[in-house]
């Protein structure tokens, strides 16, 4: 079987490969003009075509746009559309119900809904929408982290079947709950409640919908909700607290680690995967702090297996990649392989996932001169 991969990020170009699964082999096979710093990539949730091209959704982190971009069957890339987001955008998601994209801004604590043409799927160029903004809850007061969390920085969006958005909120210590008013508007209407300084990055919601689980990108724990508490706002289940760092850092070098993505496995759904970042970098990033004591390929990856209710650890490895700062990493749908990518360095990864629960990776093929990678689309 051959699979194909988008990737983006900081980088000039959209990057399309293809993954044969028999040969085990990824291959460029074409690059395309990317704007600034498309850093998320998000397609609809059954997917759409226009004139035999795919349609998928990008950002522009530097300008503040959304985008509907097309892929053809060599791997081009074009841009057919474009919206401004009112700020500097670090996550697309495409509703369910197919009416629209709602983009989040880190700078500018924002979300807005951008509506789609139903039978085109493309970006509508007007409509009147308008940003939603948040509450800050340290106003007056200093926040638990003052260099990250002097704002709100919404940094996702994600969906509950029924329509109700959970939001993120790295500077406000808060998921915010989100819901859709009349044509174009949106609603806050209330919010997870995280732990002080945790800073919620990104959120998984499990298979049947009870539990909610967010990464702190600045305390390194996954930390989870019972969603069928509707008590608001809710707090995080008690005694749950998973941090993802690997035993090979010390407690006194995790402080800028910055925890990036969460994901579930699509087939086994008590497996989480999270990823670490700046491991190789620390000492760089924190010049006073003495070297580790030993050199390591590349970042971890924190493979976190549930108890069946979902509440409770039963086990949590990491896997050792050669990916420098992962920011990015996606499963197959059929769950069987995983690509990751080297912000810094390292190139793209895939990774066959194996055992009973899906916690053992195995990397079956790299592309290590691709440089810049933040997200990936399997198409």
């Amino acid at each position: 079987m051959i699979h194909k991969l988008l990737a983006s990020g900081s980088r000039p170009t959209y990057a399309v490969l293809t993954f044969d699964t028999s040969s085990q082999s990824l291959e460029l096979i074409k690059e395309s003009p990317a704007p600034p710093n498309s850093s998320w990539l998000e397609q609809p949730r059954v997917k759409r075509h226009i004139d035999g091209k795919q349609l998928v959704y990008a950002d522009s982190e530097d300008n503040g746009l959304v985008f509907a971009l097309e892929i053809d069957d060599q791997g081009h890339v074009s841009v057919r559309g474009e919206r401004k987001t009112h700020g500097e955008t670090a996550h697309v998601h495409c509703l369910k119900d197919g009416s629209g994209v709602v983009s989040s801004n880190y700078i500018g604590g924002t979300v807005i809904f951008h509506p789609i043409e139903p039978s085109t799927g493309l970006l509508i160029a007007e409509s009147d929408s308008v940003p939603l903004g948040f509450p800050y809850p340290y106003q007056n007061q200093e926040p638990p982290n003052k260099d990250r969390q002097e704002a709100n920085h919404l940094h996702q969006v994600i969906e509950h079947e029924g329509g109700k958005l959970y939001c993120p909120d790295l500077g406000a210590d808060r998921i915010w709950i989100i819901e859709r008013r009349e044509a174009s508007g949106l609603e806050m209407t209330g919010w997870l409640q995280c732990p002080a300084g945790s800073g919620p990055r990104h959120a998984v919601i499990s298979a049947d919908g009870s539990h909610l689980y967010a990464i702190g990108e600045m305390s390194h724990n996954v930390f989870a909700f019972d969603l069928n508490d509707k008590s608001l706002p809710l707090d995080p289940i008690p005694h749950f607290s998973v941090n993802i760092i690997p035993p090979t850092v010390p407690f006194s070098h995790q402080a800028l680690m910055d925890s990036a993505e969460i994901l579930l496995h699509p087939i086994f759904s008590g497996t989480m995967y999270v990823s670490n970042r700046w491991e190789l970098r620390i000492q760089e990033r924190e010049s006073h702090l003495a070297a580790l004591s030993e050199r390591q390929t590349g970042d971890a990856i924190a493979i976190i297996l549930l108890s069946q209710g979902g509440t409770e650890v039963d086990r949590i490895v990491h896997v050792r990649t050669g990916s420098d700062v992962i920011r990015g990493m996606q499963i197959t749908p059929d769950g069987k392989y995983a690509a990751v990518g080297g912000q810094e360095g390292g190139g793209i990864e895939i990774y066959e996932i194996r055992g009973p629960r899906g916690e053992e990776w195995v990397k079956v093929a790299e592309e290590k001169f691709i440089k810049g990678i933040k997200d990936f689309l399997w198409l």
